[in-house]
């Protein structure tokens, strides 16, 4: 097999490792930069011209290639990451497997694979604020818990929320969690008005007035009086999602 198409089949492979949420899909050869479609090349002309080489020699042999080109994997190959190290030995496999191929057969086309799509996670949290009914409104989730109440969230809110364990738990297995109900249509009870109320009147104040809400409803509670007046805003909403309002 010849060179280029051993390259083509290396930038696939590892291409495939590096697919998330930032880099959903493969670039197709063609699109690649000249200067990277000649790394791949001359990386596995390397490694047929030295069957013996192994990946860490396969390595040294980029860094010598590439002298004064700015990467994050400039290291020496002991000091790289698993990962990385993985696609050096996954680079280095390719090129063995595919010098094995008899030269008449050609790659025509090489077809980049759809990214899977992975279910999100969720984690069993559990509601162990002093409220009876409270109404997640800091982490955009709309999810109402009732006191005690396991719910399954999705991983990422769950972390956060976590972080707040006099508000909420991780859940032991043995408790029976249930899917987060959809946010309700429905207008919500007195309750929830007049935390909405609350909020509505806190988006209208400026910094001194927050400070005095805050000082007046939630005694106790210390704020650092030199943070902007967003960030501060965003601490009195905390404030009344876990309080409530005062009567």
């Amino acid at each position: 097999m010849k060179s280029a198409d051993i390259a083509k089949i290396v930038n696939v492979a590892i291409q495939a490792t590096r697919l998330d949420d930032e880099n959903p899909a493969i670039i197709a050869w063609d699109d690649l930069s000249e200067e990277t479609r000649g790394r791949y090349e001359t990386g596995v002309n390397f490694h047929l011209a030295n069957p013996e080489a192994t990946a860490a020699d396969g390595h040294k042999n980029w860094l010598e290639r590439t002298v004064g080109v700015p990467d994050k994997t400039r290291e020496e190959f002991d000091s790289l990451s698993a990962k990385e190290k993985m696609e050096r030995v996954l680079f280095l496999s390719i090129v063995k497997e595919c010098s094995k191929v008899q030269p008449e057969i050609k790659v025509v086309k090489i077809a980049a694979p759809a990214p899977q799509l992975v279910q999100a996670a969720k984690l069993p949290v559990k509601y162990v604020g002093h409220r009876a009914r409270y109404r997640d409104g800091i982490y955009g989730t709309g999810i109402i818990w009732k006191q005690g109440e396991v719910i399954l969230v999705d991983e990422p809110s769950a972390r956060k929320m976590l972080k707040h364990a006099d508000v909420w738990i991780l859940a032991a297995q043995e408790e029976q969690a249930k899917e987060a109900p959809e946010k309700p249509k429905e207008k919500e009870d007195e309750t929830e008005e007049s935390v909405q109320a609350a909020k509505d009147s806190v988006a209208r104040m400026g910094k001194a007035a927050m400070l005095q809400y805050a000082e007046t409803n939630f005694a106790g509670v210390k704020i650092n009086q030199n943070i902007g007046i967003e960030k501060l805003r965003e601490k009195v909403y905390g404030l009344i999602d876990r309080f409530g309002v005062a009567k």
